[in-house]
């Protein structure tokens, strides 16, 4: 907008300049859902029908039939875990503590650079008692990032390297930064997979009245989420309950449950 005016943009011609940019002003358009496939695929774009859309967080599997029906998904996992699903995620990785400092300074200057790893160490110590590690349990690196002739290269430094051996590293170029990490390895749950399937849908757990759009109000079969198998499968409309989400089957979905009890949606 200029001056109170807006001012027209052809959006062609952005989309020839700047891919990118084209392509998400028109997935911001309503019209995009009525395009077809082959279209949005010519843009560069996904194509729903083609990729699987994961449902988490407490209301992600409430809502997931509904959305893909919306954009085109034909299949959806759900997960036992969905409502602590991110914090599971963050659950199977070590703890570990990354410092970065740019410098832009040459050979000269390896002293400072020096002191600045120095601190690293120090604060990854802390860092690391204060997560509940001693730091001699931690795996420390660092490396530095030079660049020379236009030319940039990451170097692999020791961590107790001294100002001579940075000196070294940089050479005749420029330092345009450090980095240090440290890790520490915490256990970590592995799922099991189960070996037995089973066939048919496990007991219905109760029928409730249930207002579907495509439907209207009918009655609708609740299940037990925690009652599922490797092998279960229920048919939509349905409902599974568990104890901190709910899994909508929406009309014209069904839900099947894989070998770690991941509940896989697909329309039929």
């Amino acid at each position: 907008e200029a001056a109170g005016r807006y001012i027209p943009l052809i959006v062609e011609n952005v989309r020839g300049a700047i891919p990118w940019v084209g392509k998400r002003m028109l997935a911001d358009e309503s019209e995009w859902f009525t395009l077809p496939d082959e279209i949005k695929a010519r843009l560069g774009a996904v194509v729903p029908a083609e990729v699987s859309l994961f449902a988490f967080g407490g209301c992600g599997p409430l809502h997931a039939c509904a959305i893909a029906d919306a954009v085109g998904f034909r299949r959806i996992i759900a997960f036992p875990f969905a409502s602590v699903f991110s914090a599971f995620g963050s659950s199977t990785t070590d703890i570990r503590h990354t410092y970065a400092k740019t410098f832009g300074v040459k050979a000269d200057r390896a002293a400072d650079v020096h002191a600045t790893l120095g601190s690293f160490r120090e604060q990854a110590a802390l860092d690391m008692a204060g997560e509940g590690f001693p730091v001699e349990n931690a795996v420390l690196a660092a490396e530095l990032r030079v660049v020379n002739g236009g030319k940039s290269t990451t170097h692999a430094l020791d961590p107790a390297a001294s100002a001579g051996d940075i000196s070294s590293l940089i050479g005749s170029g420029v330092l345009d930064s450090l980095r240090f990490a440290a890790e520490c390895p915490v256990p970590h749950w592995t799922p099991t997979a189960e070996k037995e399937r089973v066939t048919g849908a496990p007991p219905v757990k109760a029928t409730r009245k249930v207002q579907w759009d495509q439907t209207g109000a009918i009655d609708t079969p609740i299940y037990d989420a925690l009652a599922f198998r490797h092998g279960h499968s229920v048919a939509g409309p349905s409902i599974v309950e568990a104890p901190d989400t709910s899994v909508v089957v929406g009309p014209g979905w069904n839900l099947t449950t894989d070998a770690y009890r991941n509940f896989i949606l697909e329309r039929r």
